[in-house]
């Protein structure tokens, strides 16, 4: 079991407090504690089960950016490793694995509009 810190800055403001507890457990991320307390930025708490922590972390950091794809992402604690060295070169990988997954995909934002006809109607 590996216990983990997360927070995601989001760099136009943070979104409404509503909007993030959907976009999160939309992304699968509804087996975490949810801190919304600063403005600026969300805590997440993590306790998961896994082969190693680099696959829990990444799959964790893969369903954040999935969720909020423009926020920048920070791991802050990691209770299941005390080595530093081990640590950061941990966090490094899982960065990379992330930055090469983290692709712009299409907009949402009229992805419903198949449903209804010109007048607005289904």
């Amino acid at each position: 079991m590996f216990e983990f810190e997360i927070v995601i800055s989001f760099p136009g403001g943070k979104p409404h407090k509503a909007a993030v507890l959907d976009a999160l457990f939309q992304a699968g991320l509804d087996d975490t504690i949810v801190g919304t307390g600063r403005p600026d930025v969300i805590a997440l708490g993590f306790t998961r089960n896994g082969p190693n922590l680099e696959q829990v972390l990444t799959a964790a950091v893969a369903q954040i950016m999935a969720a909020f794809p423009s926020a920048s992402v920070q791991v802050l604690d990691m209770a299941v490793l005390g080595d530093v060295k081990g640590k950061a070169e941990v966090i490094r990988r899982v960065r990379a694995s992330a930055a090469r997954k983290a692709t712009a995909g299409d907009s949402a934002a009229f992805s419903q509009d198949f449903l209804y006809g010109p007048d607005g109607l289904p």
